[in-house]
């Protein structure tokens, strides 16, 4: 064989061992492709299970938390109305008890509203599940529904615990003067008896009957009413009115007058006499003194009684200025066991405002102001 077919020989060799080593190449290519496309596969899969599995999960606490929102809007909404009903008719017996009661039904309420204002954050984290989009919007219309009607209820328990706070006030007020009258009128008494007493120890020193000492015609010839008298008024004020009072014990009712001496200022004038039997005896124990008191024998037994008179009986005129909030027209009086009472209608007035004067200035007889 020639050189140049031995050659040729060895390139065919080389030619068909190059081919052989191509088709191995190409054939662990086409495998190696294979298992990534398989691989990609599976991987795909496991990807769309997780979301479906996080879908579902989301779906179940989103429906948990409806269904427990749903049910808090309807035991609420129960509990509302049992609330409603007590407001209408509280079964309570004073006002004190009304005002526990009003604020206990103030700390229900606003329990009500924080757990709405939970369930409505709870339902806005409910997202991702649009099966659930419907449901979550009728609850959240119910919610906010619900809400309405219990800052409604609150702001009526508002009203209703201001004005339960005023009427208390009221209350007290009219307590506090009910115990400065019965104290007024308890040291009234004691000092009349003083007073009697006073007069019944005068009357021992004379062993005759006073009336065998009496000279008619003088007695009745002494005018009491050139007296004055200065009697001190009480003033006190509530909500709808102011009174004045004062005590004259031996006052009668149609010897009194309470009018308007103008628009703006009230006059309470009247005169207080002794009756006959208290005459006789001012004038018997002028007398006496006239008799055993040489410091009095130049003195006319009139002036004496007179002055024995003096702070107890007389003519007296007392005028106050009317506050601006004053009903004139409504103004009234009564005298009762010895007590003259005035009382002058105020009109009401906003609470934040402060009265119209304070009582400290209240220094009779002189002006309110």
């Amino acid at each position: 064989m020639s050189n140049r077919m031995r050659k040729k020989a060895r390139i065919d060799e080389t030619d068909n061992a190059a081919t052989v080593v191509d088709n191995n190449t190409m054939s662990v290519d086409n495998n190696n492709n294979k298992e990534e496309e398989e691989e990609e596969g599976e991987e795909g899969e496991d990807s769309n299970k997780a979301e479906d599995k996080e879908h579902e999960e989301k779906l179940r606490k989103g429906q948990l938390t409806i269904n427990r929102v749903a049910a808090d809007v309807s035991s609420v909404r129960t509990q509302l109305q049992q609330l409603q009903a007590t407001v209408e008719s509280p079964n309570v017996a004073d006002r004190k008890g009304l005002q526990r009661e009003v604020e206990r039904l103030q700390h229900a309420s606003l329990g009500y509203t924080e757990m709405l204002m939970r369930d409505l954050l709870a339902l806005d984290e409910v997202t991702g599940a649009d099966e659930l989009r419907p449901l979550r919007k009728t609850t959240v219309k119910e919610v906010q529904s619900l809400l309405d009607d219990v800052d409604g209820l609150r702001g009526r328990l508002a009203d209703i615990h201001k004005s339960v706070l005023a009427d208390l006030k009221e209350e007290e007020e009219k307590e506090k003067q009910r115990k400065e009258a019965e104290a007024e009128e308890e040291e009234a008494k004691q000092k009349q008896k003083e007073e009697e007493e006073d007069a019944a120890a005068a009357a021992d020193d004379d062993d005759e009957p006073v009336e065998e000492d009496l000279d008619e015609e003088s007695v009745d010839s002494v005018d009491w009413s050139t007296l004055k008298l200065d009697p001190e008024f009480h003033i006190a004020q509530s909500a709808d009115a102011y009174t004045l009072t004062s005590y004259l014990p031996h006052l009668n009712e149609d010897d009194v007058s309470i009018e308007l001496a103008s628009d703006s200022e009230l006059r309470v004038s009247g005169v207080v006499l002794p009756s006959r039997e208290q005459a006789a005896q001012l004038w018997h124990t002028a007398s006496m003194m006239k008799q055993r008191d040489a410091r009095f024998a130049s003195a006319s037994v009139t002036d004496l009684a007179l002055r024995g008179a003096a702070k107890r009986f007389g003519r007296f005129s007392s005028r106050f200025a009317l506050p601006s909030d004053a009903i004139a027209d409504d103004i009234s009086g009564n005298l009762r066991r010895g007590y003259l009472r005035v009382r002058i209608p105020r009109r009401r007035v906003a609470p934040r405002y402060a009265p119209a004067f304070p009582q400290r200035q209240f220094r009779p007889p002189g002006l309110f102001w």
